[in-house]
């Protein structure tokens, strides 16, 4: 059987090996480096003040993931949210350096009215099979990098879409706007 995993206020953690949990809360002003994949099957949370350095690897498992700190997508390398593994983002997401964000099959992300998902780069957000959905209620931008970035998800907008720099090119999917 799964654990829980409960990583206290003012911990650094590093994440090198695939790893399963049934949930994860990060709390207080933790530090995580996510080198691995991490597969969570219950309710999970990052809370306010905890920065997640996301280097490689997969958020999958099934499970919805609550993001309230700041999720950093530092590395060239590629991402992935993959089944039905859901992430909330009420606090902030970033690509500074390029790299890949996947949706995978019936993946979801939710940026919510508080939440921020700002690719500061020339980085692309990707999709594989059906069923994917980035969701923006919030605020989405491009504010870095003079090249183009590429976001080929599908993507249901009530929020707000910045490009500060460079040019975002909205594929085809990309298109539900309201």
């Amino acid at each position: 059987a799964l654990d829980d995993a409960i990583i206290p206020g003012g911990s650094s953690v590093t994440i090198n090996v695939s790893s399963s949990v049934k949930s994860i809360v990060v709390q207080g002003t933790s530090t995580i480096t996510m080198n691995q994949s991490l597969s969570f099957t219950n309710a999970s949370s990052f809370s306010a003040n905890t920065t997640v350095n996301w280097n490689t690897g997969s958020l999958y498992g099934g499970g919805t993931l609550t993001n309230n700190g700041s999720i950093i997508m530092n590395t060239a390398s590629s991402r992935y949210i993959s089944g039905a593994t859901t992430l909330i983002n009420n606090g902030t997401m970033t690509m500074p350096d390029g790299g890949y964000f996947y949706l995978y099959d019936t993946s979801i992300l939710n940026n919510t009215a508080s939440g921020t998902f700002d690719i500061q780069s020339n980085a692309y957000v990707q999709y594989s099979g059906s069923g994917h959905n980035f969701i923006n209620a919030g605020l989405l931008k491009k504010s870095g990098g003079n090249g183009v970035s590429y976001f080929y998800a599908v993507l249901t907008n009530t929020g707000t879409i910045s490009v500060e720099n460079g040019t975002l090119d909205m594929y085809y999917l990309a298109k539900n706007f309201n």
